[in-house]
């Protein structure tokens, strides 16, 4: 690929850079949306990657690319590629911007056509003469997980607050007894894909159940799991939502969601990273009022899953932070909303437990005296409502 034309593409289409060491793609991850060609530096593409059988398959430089066969033909990636320059800068392909770039670009595509019967050329070159040698590798999951990379391109994204950090906190990976690969089409730009979620877990599974209804099963965190968040254009919603936005506001709305795929670099494997589940709800917290119309009580469920997320990272400034914006939400929607009385008591015993949270004492009496006198009320929620007032009256700084 000539020089003139790398030049052209750089300044025409938008781009991505990482540092050395990045891991752009890895081996059997579920992105199948894009592909990659080198404006500037080094990748190197491997097998089993960071383990001890790995192998370094090839080098690519300055106008190769990698990453075709998921964007043309839906594949798992085939391999790791890893920066192996300072800087790595790359001009991303996907289903939403392949045509306008092929088309302005005609010398692209010749050039990537006559790479790829190269590589096709050689591959049937190689078995004629090893007819014994094995298959390519078929599409069926790993037994472990890939490693799971996380990298804000843009420092300076508006995603998460000022104060959040970048977070290490260990997330086992559940048992394929409690998750399984799930086929998904974005209802926004109908992109197909497939990402990890929970099976059905039996009532026999949960451990405990708090006032805040964090719900904690034997083998799993399910908060780990219920964002759904598309490789192809990063539109984000709790999965009981993801089916349900008003697609007409995708046109208007679409390019706020997706420049974030330019700032903020997701893996979308089964390996569960702290930071990627931060993004997806973050992500998630952006599209809800861009796609949905009636979105506080989106937005309440989300906040109060960030506030466990911060408390699970021991991060007590933000969770009282999101804990505060989570609580504003409940009030605003129990307060405009006609709810069924079980919804209504249910929804009194959070309130009454948020407030609790921000020291909001007198809130927090009278929502959970409201639970507790609730005519026909369901016996576990007027205890749980019961337990949040005695802990004012025990607690001697209440």
């Amino acid at each position: 690929m000539d020089m003139e034309l790398l030049e052209a593409l750089s300044q025409n289409a938008s781009t991505r850079r990482y540092r050395e060491g990045h891991v752009i793609l890895a081996e059997n991850e579920v992105t199948a949306d894009e592909m990659f060609i080198i404006l500037a530096g080094r990748v190197g593409v491997y097998k089993c990657y960071a383990q001890p059988n790995e192998i370094k398959l090839t080098e690519l430089n300055a106008g190769e690319f990698f990453g075709e066969m998921s964007l043309f033909l839906h594949k798992e990636r085939a391999a790791t590629v890893v920066c192996q320059s300072d800087l790595v800068i790359l001009l991303a392909i996907n289903r939403i911007n392949a045509y306008e770039i092929f088309e302005n670009h005609p010398k692209l595509t010749y050039s990537i056509i006559r790479t790829l019967c190269q590589r096709l050329d050689e591959s049937n070159r190689q078995r004629a003469g090893n007819p014994s040698a094995e298959p390519p590798p078929d599409d069926s999951p790993r037994e472990t997980a890939p490693r799971s990379e996380f990298f804000i391109i843009d420092p300076k994204t508006d995603l998460f607050p000022k104060e959040h950090k970048s977070y290490d906190l260990a997330i086992p990976l559940a048992s394929d007894a409690l998750i399984h690969k799930k086929k998904h089409k974005c209802p926004l730009c109908m992109f197909s894909f497939s990402a990890y979620a929970m099976r059905g877990i039996h009532a026999n599974n949960i451990v405990k159940r708090g006032r805040d209804f964090r719900i904690s099963h034997e083998g799993i965190d399910t908060i780990h799991y219920e964002v759904v968040s598309c490789p192809g254009c990063y539109y984000s919603a709790l999965e009981g939502h993801f089916k349900e936005p008003i697609a007409s506001r995708f046109y208007v709305n679409a390019d706020k969601i997706k420049e974030y795929k330019t700032k903020v670099n997701l893996c979308f494997n089964e390996s569960r990273d702290i930071n990627n589940i931060f993004a997806g709800y973050y992500l998630a917290l952006k599209c809800a009022p861009l796609f949905y119309s009636k979105n506080e009580t989106i937005a309440a469920n989300l906040w109060l899953r960030l506030m466990w997320l911060y408390r699970d990272c021991e991060d007590k400034a933000l969770e009282r932070m999101a804990g505060e914006k989570a609580y504003s939400l409940y009030l605003t929607v129990f307060e405009n909303t006609n709810m069924k009385p079980d919804a209504a008591q249910q929804t009194c015993v959070l309130i009454g437990e948020l407030s609790l949270r921000v020291n909001d004492i007198p809130t927090a009496k009278s929502y959970f005296t409201r639970a507790k006198t609730y005519r026909q009320g369901n016996p576990a929620l007027i205890e749980m409502a019961e337990e949040g007032l005695r802990t004012i009256r025990n607690t001697s700084r209440y």
